[in-house]
């Protein structure tokens, strides 16, 4: 029922799916750039991260903060919500993925560490038992869900760079 946006001027807007109109709430503001936002299953907190270095987690309803994700050393590119809306999966151009507990904003893993370049996409397969992960080195990665750790080889044969990954939705 809701779009949610993030911009270069830094802002997070919730929209009215339907009728287009704004959805009233807190200013939903980051001094840096938006690189993504993420809204959790349940429709609850909305995440967003950037320029910042950092993941900003807010209350959906309000626009209240309610976490900052901190940890990665340059920009956050992309980042997802498990399906159960328990976890964030957050990739950088400080070529790391780091998972977290979206309750509690803390860290869940060790720094999951294997591209060899920036960090485009990710992405939490539909049971949440794996993670995808899109980088500029021209590779997916595939990753525990649970624990972060690395799950098999890079798929490779991309020549320039993955830009987005996704898991089908049928779980195939």
């Amino acid at each position: 029922t809701t779009i949610i946006s993030g911009s270069r001027d830094g802002t997070v807007r919730v929209w009215d799916a339907q009728t287009g109109e704004p959805v009233e709430t807190a200013e939903m503001r980051r001094s840096g750039e938006i690189r993504f936002v993420a809204i959790s299953p349940d429709g609850k907190h909305i995440a967003a991260g950037g320029e910042e270095m950092s993941i900003q987690v807010w209350d959906a309803t309000t626009g209240h903060s309610v976490h900052t994700l901190k940890g990665h050393t340059s920009v956050v590119a992309c980042g997802a919500y498990s399906p159960d809306g328990s976890r964030i999966v957050s990739g950088s151009w400080d070529q790391t993925l780091r998972l977290w507990d979206a309750g509690s904003g803390q860290p869940v893993s060790t720094v999951m560490i294997g591209h060899a370049n920036r960090v485009n996409s990710v992405a939490f397969s539909p049971d949440g038992s794996l993670i995808a992960s899109a980088g500029r080195d021209s590779t997916v990665r595939i990753w525990d869900g649970l624990t972060g750790e690395v799950s098999g080889k890079p798929l490779s044969g991309h020549t320039d760079g993955v830009r987005c990954v996704v898991f089908s939705p049928d779980g195939l």
